[in-house]
């Protein structure tokens, strides 16, 4: 079994149109111009399709994926910049698991927590 998560990013909607359209109308600009603004800080300069987003979810329920088995993929074109995955300290494991003499912990140095999107520090 095969357990992965998609974080699409910003993604070609009805709510995102409408989100566009309030920041243009309190900026006092086109849809257009804010659209373009927002797409510059995206890697490949456009807001992603739901169509993009399907595809990537069809990879991964495909055999092709095993490779990917809990690992987050970013299907943002590049928006969000990436995801550093830290495990957690061993003071943060379960109790059961110290009391069980599990193996320690590979970060008991600390470092980025869960889901941020900075470098590892160390």
């Amino acid at each position: 079994m095969n357990v992965t998560v998609v974080h699409p990013g910003p993604t070609s909607s009805d709510t995102m149109a409408t989100a566009l359209a309030a920041n243009a109308e309190s900026r006092g600009l086109t849809v257009e111009e804010v659209e373009r603004e927002f797409s510059a800080a995206i890697s490949i300069g456009r807001i992603v399709t739901p169509d993009e987003v399907a595809a990537v979810i069809a990879f991964l329920a495909s055999p092709r994926s095993v490779a990917l088995n809990g690992d987050p993929i970013i299907a943002s074109g590049g928006e969000l910049g990436p995801i550093y995955y830290s495990p957690p300290r061993r003071d943060e494991l379960p109790m059961v698991n110290r009391e069980l003499g599990s193996a320690p912990c590979p970060n008991d140095g600390g470092g980025p927590r869960h889901g941020t999107n900075r470098r590892p520090t160390g």
